[in-house]
């Protein structure tokens, strides 16, 4: 057949990253092992082949074309052609068949293949030939565009006056304005904060971008504009070195812990951290730490910060409030108030106090604070936040808040004294903390608790959890307290093993109130699995526990729901006190080992106006639920409690109406000596054992007291009292559970004229000394003219009927009889 002419190239094709299918159309001859397809990639002034494996070969079936498929596909800068590549040999031999004599012809196929070969020689040695003409040719004319350089640059240099390295901006114009005047007013891309230092300004005021502080991310960077001359003080984060003045940050809004070069990676960040924070509050700018916990020695907290949405580790830090490294009165955050590095400077001191100003408006939200002890200690300040924060330390207290306390001249040295003292230098006020959960540690059985205040007032702490051995440290005067649903929830229960062990500290509580500290109030929330005490007021007043739900789950706990202590003490300027109006109400308790109890100071009446109302108590051993002792003008009523009532010594004037006390056995209510104490009127009350006496008359020789209405009763049939050394306490009008004290039967009334009859009924539980009455509903109505005598004895009453007429008297009436029941400390029962 006859070939014609062709080009058996594909176009010259240029990669773009997307495409990987590049067509041709020449034809392709069978092969016995290849394609018969290249394809030529240009690399530098040369085309080479590709490797083969790189992409695969498609012939269409009447082999005219096909197409190259890329494994990947090509890039931009990637040129290359499809070339056929036809083996240049003749691998057939032709044998002779019925006069067919192809001898000729496989000659005249040889001598093409080797007119093909001459040919594949030829056009490499011209393509070689091209080659080097075109690097001649670049030689010549990089020697033209020289020479044509060097006369403009000879022009220019004669213009200008000076040596050319390149054409000045001023001469180059593009409209009405020269390069020079354009690039003026464009804004300068920089990768880095470090190219900012290095980068020499255009002239002042010039807006740089930098893309980034560090450049391993996007952030931190910003504008910044240039002040020609300007010293102001570097910080490194709105303000940084310039050649000839100082880059400003230009437009911040939104400060981080980028901005100053900072990702949370740092083992210290105090220097940064600190430039951070002063200049983002001097501008009232809130920081945000990107979710990042940053690690700092210290911190000196300007007026108005607020720093949120990330940690403060300060575990590393060596200001740890510690006598024994030096650093007591320290921490690693401080108000700039106080100057940490004042040597021998303690500021809780009043001479030392009184100077500091006082600072404002702090705030933190969403932090979480890591530190070993006293991460902060803050004196004197108007305003604190704590929104959605956390805290994890070790021992001791998060954070101490100390107001003017300290050179109080005081008054309530005395044993009745119930002075409310304030702290002559004032306190520290206005602290919220909002949502907030605190995790202290409990290392060598040691408290820790996240606040401790001195002299603070009006402070408001909502919702959130305190997981820690001491919950709410509110120490001595302080005033104006609110805790709100505020929940102590305990889940270490070593604390509980140790403290029914007796090796714990004293305070694991859930609550302290301490000395001269009024007007504290806690309304809701849950306390559980407190280790000694749930709420434990030293000397406080005006204190108000509403609402609070109780849990103990420790069959074995030794724990207290609220003790009431006061410490008062005869000596010059004490600031000890006593323990007055506290109001303990509407709370659920369970499983404590003893309710609410007082306790008398040195034998003296030390309490006053205590009111123990409407509660539920549950104590796990059935001991005291609620216990007055040294108390005066207090009530106790509507509650209802598993375990006993305790009427302590030195009692004053209370109440007791309308609760129940249940025990397992003796007794559900104890009376103790009462010395100069008075006893109470206890009024509608209902006291029950399972078994044994129900009450202990220990009240003393002289005294007098009475129980009245109610119920009195032993499961097993007790007595209503046990003696000890008795006082005159009488019992009347209750219930013993075993009879009803108003009943009628039926009854022959059988009596002679002007006569009598004596009758006998058994009836449970009527007791010695209790009295009786008996009518006849209509006796009137009869005619008859009768009259009733009634006797109680032990489970049975005795009655006489006496006939007033003469006449006989014979008739069965239902008779009502009225029983009055009674004990004391001869009609035991």
């Amino acid at each position: 057949m006859t070939v014609q002419v062709t080009d058996r190239l594909s176009q010259l094709y240029v990669g773009n990253g997307v495409n990987t299918r590049f067509d041709f159309t020449f034809r392709i001859f069978d092969q016995e092992d290849e394609t018969g397809v290249a394809v030529r990639i240009q690399i530098g002034n040369e085309f080479e082949f590709l490797d083969e494996t790189k992409y695969t070969v498609t012939i269409n079936p009447d082999n005219l074309g096909g197409y190259v498929n890329f494994l990947d596909a090509p890039d931009g800068q990637t040129y290359f052609y499809i070339a056929g590549k036809t083996p240049v040999d003749q691998l057939l031999d032709i044998t002779n068949y019925d006069n067919f004599y192809p001898d000729a012809i496989e000659r005249a196929l040889d001598k093409l293949t080797a007119i093909l070969q001459e040919w594949k020689h030829l056009v490499d040695f011209e393509t070689q030939a091209r080659i080097l003409a075109d690097l001649n040719y670049d030689e010549l004319a990089q020697q033209r565009e020289a020479e044509l350089k060097a006369y403009i640059d000879g022009i220019a240099s004669a213009i200008t006056g000076q040596p050319v390295l390149g054409l000045p901006a001023k001469f180059v114009v593009d409209g009405g304005e020269n390069q020079e005047q354009i690039n003026d007013k464009t804004i300068q891309f920089l990768p880095t904060i470090s190219q900012l230092l290095t980068y020499k300004p255009r002239k002042d005021g010039q807006l740089v971008v930098v893309k980034s502080y560090l450049g391993v991310n996007k952030e931190g960077g910003g504008k910044f504009v240039f002040k020609a001359g300007d010293a102001t003080l570097v910080n490194n984060v709105t303000v940084f070195n310039a050649i000839g003045g100082r880059w400003f940050r230009y437009g911040w809004k939104n400060p981080d812990i980028y901005d100053a070069g900072l990702d949370g990676s740092e083992t210290d960040a105090s220097t940064r951290f600190q430039a951070l924070i002063d200049a983002a509050t001097n501008l009232n700018l809130s920081v945000s730490l990107r979710g990042k916990s940053i690690k700092i020695n210290q911190l000196d907290i300007p007026d108005n910060m607020h720093i949120f949405n990330g940690g403060l580790d300060v575990t590393a830090s060596p200001f740890k409030n510690d006598v024994s490294n030096g650093t007591y009165g320290r921490a690693a955050l401080m108000l700039k108030n106080t100057d940490r590095n004042a040597v021998g400077i303690d500021y809780e001191v009043q001479q030392n106090y009184l100077p500091l100003a006082v600072a404002k408006n702090i705030k933190f939200v969403k932090i979480k604070f890591i530190a070993d002890q006293y991460a902060g200690l803050f004196y004197k300040f108007d305003g604190l936040e704590f929104i959605k924060c956390s805290g994890y330390w070790n021992s001791f207290n998060l954070f101490k808040f100390i107001g003017g306390w300290h050179g109080t001249p005081l008054v309530n040295d005395t044993p009745n004294s119930y002075n409310l003292i304030d702290p002559i230098n004032g306190r520290c006020k206005n602290i919220i903390c909002k949502d907030s959960d605190w995790f202290g540690g409990y290392i060598n059985r040691q408290y820790s608790s996240p606040f401790r205040f001195i002299a603070c007032e009006d402070v408001q702490i909502s919702g959130g959890k305190n997981n820690c051995p001491l919950g709410w440290h509110i120490d001595m005067y302080n005033r104006g307290f609110t805790l709100n649903v505020a929940d102590y929830v305990n889940t270490n229960q070593q604390i509980v093993i140790d403290s029914i062990a007796g090796i714990a500290h004293a305070d694991m509580l859930a609550l302290y109130v301490g000395q001269n500290s009024y007007d504290i109030n806690v309304f809701g929330g849950r306390w559980k699995d407190f280790g000694i005490k749930g709420a434990y007021i030293e000397n406080g007043s005006q204190v108000t526990i509403d609402g609070v739900v109780v849990r103990c789950t420790n069959p074995n706990s030794v724990a207290t729901f609220v003790d009431l202590q006061p410490n008062w003490r005869n000596a010059e300027n004490t600031y000890w006190g006593n323990v007055a109006d506290i109001n303990i109400k509407n709370n659920t308790v369970n499983g404590v080992r003893f309710g609410v109890t007082t306790s008398q100071f040195g034998g003296v009446r030390s309490l006053r106006g205590i009111h123990i109302e409407n509660n539920l108590i549950v104590t796990n051993s059935n001991l005291t639920a609620i216990g007055i002792t040294g108390t005066e003008d207090y009530t106790v009523a509507n509650n209802n409690c598993n375990g006993s009532l305790f009427l302590g010594r030195n009692n004053g004037g209370g109440a007791v109406s309308k609760n129940r006390f249940a025990s397992p056995s003796n007794y559900a209510l104890y009376i103790d000596r009462q010395l100069t104490g008075i006893l109470p009127y206890l009024v509608n009350n209902e006291f029950y054992v399972d078994s044994g006496d129900v009450i202990y008359n220990n009240g003393g020789e002289g005294k007098t007291g009475q129980i009245t209405g109610g119920n009195i009763q032993s499961g097993n049939g007790g007595h209503i009292f046990a003696l000890g050394e008795a006082a005159n306490i009488t019992c009347y009008a209750f219930e013993n559970g075993l009879t009803q004290r108003q009943m009628n039967f039926s009854q022959n009334i059988n009596v002679p004229a002007n006569g009598s009859t004596t009758y006998t009924k058994n009836i449970a539980g009527v007791k010695e000394g209790w009295t009786a009455s008996m009518s006849v509903h209509g006796i009137l109505d009869l005619g008859y003219d009768l009259s009733f005598l009634v006797s109680c004895k032990s489970n049975q009453i005795v009655f006489k009927v006496r006939n007033n007429t003469g006449s006989a008297v014979n008739f069965d009436p239902n008779l009502l009889l009225n029983l009055n029941s009674f004990a004391d400390q001869v009609f035991i029962n």
